[in-house]
This record gives structure tokens, C-alpha cells and sequence, in this order.
């Protein structure tokens, strides 16, 4: 049945995390600290027909609400990826909101979620952030609120890789740096408590292929790499009934 609207304080929003699909006509709602979304043009998403292309489709209209249960203060959000038709013809806007009242139901299905423009109408107090087009260089700054509403839009025309957007608590740059070994989850992936190349965390705290990194200021694990200082030798990868196929 339909939820009644909630109009709730800047610091908590508790709304249902199971509208679905970053695909479109979808809506989702998140209340974790930290996260990531996407347009999902890069997942196994099959709703309306789109699957895993790596391309979002034509008439994509989808939108996300970014509520962290964040009572400590503000969260940021950024692009991490970034591609679409160039001109705002396709886009990303990023909306802060001081509430949000929200009327969904609690069905499993996009024809549960608002329109774009009627989840906007919800956002009260909304100040546009962001109208993010064309490619990350031109969208590469950080922006700072409570509550976030992210739409998502693309037309007939041109179609691109989409974009990939992850949150956090606010750190403000001034008091976070790579390789001080606290981990700013909104600027980096990783923080070893040094700026090395070849131990898992590079020197600009992205995690290198084949490690996997704890919180910040441990030290990464090898999971699937190498280094070979032979000057002959020989690797192999058990390649059948391991998951891989020839």
C-alpha cells in the first residue's frame, strides 16, 4: 500500500531501500553513511529489456534519493565516472534537499516509483548543485549537503558509458590528503599511510588490480597478483573449474 508522505528533519530520512533499479523508470533510496549509484548501463539489469551493455539506452529517466542516517553532519558527493551526450541534452542534476516527503509503495516495481519531476517536487527546499553533461574533467568537483536527490536523463539521440557517482561523510579537503592513513571514502578508495606504487594502494589511494584493501591506515592484500624477479620462469592459471573457461 502507499506510504504516507514524509516530511522529516535534515539529519534522518527513513524511507524504503527497496525501490529498485538503477535502470529505467527506476528509482532507489538510500540511507547508508556511504555508497555509490550509477544508471546502471554497466550492470546485469534486464528491466525493459536493457542488459548488460555498458551503454545506458535511449529515454532513460531514472532517479535516486541519497538520505544518509548521517547524524554527525554533512555528506559529500561526486562523480567517479562520467560520460554522456555533451550540450544537456543527456544529464545528471544533483539537487540538495532540506526534507524530503516521499509517497511510494512498497512493491518490487518501477510503476511504484515518482516520475523525475514529481520525486523533485518532493525535495523541498531544493537548491540545484550540479547539471553534470559531457565527460568527468568538466564535472569533477565535490558538493556538500544532507539530503541528495540525483536525476538522471538521456534522449533519443546519442548514448554514452553514463556515469558513477559515490557519497560519504564530508571531509573537508584541507584536512584529508592521501597517504595520511585515514581513509576520505568520498576522494580515495584506499590510505595505506603512504603514497607507494606496487603494495595495493597507489600513490593517489585508487586500489591497484588484484589487491584488496581494508579501512585506512592497514596495509593491502594480495588476492590475485604477483611480482616475478626470475629472469626465466613460468605462471599459470588453473583455468577450468575455477570459474574461468577457456
Amino acid at each position: 500500500g502507499f506510504l504516507a508522505a514524509l516530511f522529516l528533519p535534515l539529519a534522518y530520512v527513513s524511507v524504503a531501500d527497496d525501490c529498485p533499479c538503477d535502470c529505467p523508470s527506476g528509482c532507489r533510496v538510500f540511507t547508508s553513511s556511504t555508497g555509490s549509484i550509477s544508471d546502471g548501463s554497466g550492470a546485469p539489469c534486464i528491466k525493459n529489456g536493457f542488459g548488460n551493455t555498458g551503454q545506458y539506452g535511449n529515454y532513460w529517466n531514472c532517479w535516486f534519493l541519497i538520505a544518509p542516517n548521517n547524524t554527525a553532519g554533512d555528506s559529500g558527493i561526486r562523480f567517479k565516472d562520467l560520460a554522456t551526450e555533451q550540450g544537456g541534452v543527456d544529464y545528471v542534476k544533483i539537487y540538495s534537499c532540506q526534507s524530503f516527503g516521499v509517497v511510494a509503495t512498497s512493491a518490487n516495481s518501477s510503476s511504484t516509483c515518482l516520475t523525475p519531476s514529481s520525486a523533485l517536487s518532493q525535495c523541498l527546499g531544493n537548491q540545484l548543485l550540479v547539471t553534470a553533461t559531457g565527460t568527468l574533467s568538466m564535472n569533477n568537483g565535490s558538493y556538500v549537503g544532507r539530503i541528495f536527490l540525483v536525476l538522471f536523463s538521456s534522449n533519443r539521440y546519442i548514448v554514452a558509458s553514463g556515469f558513477t557517482a559515490v557519497w560519504a561523510p564530508w571531509i573537508p579537503p584541507n584536512m584529508s590528503s592521501c597517504g595520511d592513513g585515514v581513509l576520505d571514502s568520498l576522494r580515495e578508495e584506499c590510505d595505506d599511510g603512504n603514497t607507494l606504487d606496487g603494495d595495493g594502494c597507489s600513490n593517489n589511494c585508487l586500489v591497484e588490480p588484484g589487491w584488496q584493501c581494508p579501512r585506512g591506515g592497514q596495509p593491502c592484500s594480495c588476492v590475485c597478483c604477483g611480482r616475478l624477479t626470475a629472469a626465466v620462469g613460468s605462471v599459470a592459471l588453473p583455468a577450468v573449474g575455477q570459474g574461468y573457461t577457456p
